[in-house]
């Protein structure tokens, strides 16, 4: 009986843990490696503190977690948010992938704010100070009213076109503005 019940519980404890998983790489099965391993990379911060002007572990801003993340994975882009926006491809967000840019307006008319795209409604950041890097819902009415615009620095848009060709399950994952 006790073996039993200790069955019951571990059981218990494994699909508490899986239910309460953030997004991770099994979501993401049909993409492309480089914006998997930018997923991972972005991951890997979670509740590093936001530090004014950080792009280091010690302590990230905004642009400056966006542009470690990017740099660790090979990918050189601007330092900040502004010059992130202006030199990446400015794409729809209905054709966003996991790794691609979001951009915010929080405290101008103009960019402000930096996150990547994780797919699912979902991107990661670092918010602002005393906070630490998470995961933040796109549709979430403080973010939505913020939306500017989505960039991409990986892909081209032959590649978004044969991904709709061939059907990924991805494509299934992105968010759609109502």
């Amino acid at each position: 009986m006790k073996c039993k019940n200790i069955f019951y519980v571990l059981s218990l404890i494994l699909i508490l843990s899986l239910s309460s998983c953030t997004p991770s790489q099994w979501h993401y099965r049909n993409i492309p490696l480089k914006r998997k391993q930018i997923i991972n990379t972005a991951t890997k911060y979670i509740g590093i503190p936001y530090r004014h002007g950080g792009s280091n572990p010690s302590g990230f801003d905004c642009s400056g977690y966006v542009y470690y993340v990017y740099t660790k994975n090979g990918i050189p882009i601007p330092r900040s948010t502004t010059m992130q926006f202006k030199k990446g491809k400015k794409i729809p967000f209905r054709v966003a992938q996991p790794g691609d840019l979001v951009f915010f307006s929080i405290q101008s008319s103009g960019v402000s704010h930096v996150g990547i795209f994780l797919g699912n409604d979902t991107f990661i950041h670092a918010p602002s100070s005393g906070k630490a890097i998470r995961y933040d819902l796109i549709s979430n009415p403080y973010w939505k009213k913020r939306f500017v615009a989505t960039v991409t620095y990986l892909n081209n848009y032959s590649q978004l076109n044969e991904m709709k060709t061939i059907g990924s399950s991805y494509s299934e994952e992105r968010f759609e503005w109502k």
